[in-house]
């Protein structure tokens, strides 16, 4: 029974996100990361999800929470949703290992 639950449990874990185990291993750093996201974006919650996995420390700015947050990316032409800051360069959307890529150059 015990191994029943066993397999069970990770059953349920691989079908939360069956590709998590694929996703590339991101090297914290103290570039500063800032997200400009909505509470409804699938995007964002999944760089959300692989920033806190990974350890990368991050501030999120929900653009329809906050005048300030939503004047900030009017500013940078955001044309939506998560538009992502590392540092000075940005990107739209999110692609774990396009991120990778801007956070580790």
């Amino acid at each position: 029974m015990p191994i029943r639950i066993a397999l069970g449990a990770l059953l349920l874990l691989f079908l939360a996100d069956p590709f998590r185990w694929l996703e590339p291993t991101i090297t914290p750093s103290n570039k500063q990361v800032t997200m400009y996201s909505t509470s409804w974006c699938g995007y964002c919650r999944k760089a959300r999800d692989v920033f806190t996995r990974q350890g990368i420390t991050f501030k999120e700015l929900d653009i329809e929470k906050s005048a300030v947050a939503k004047q900030a990316y009017d500013a940078l032409n955001g044309r939506g949703v998560p538009l992502i800051l590392v540092d000075d360069q940005q990107m739209t959307g999110f692609d774990v290992r396009s991120f990778k890529r801007l956070y580790e150059q």
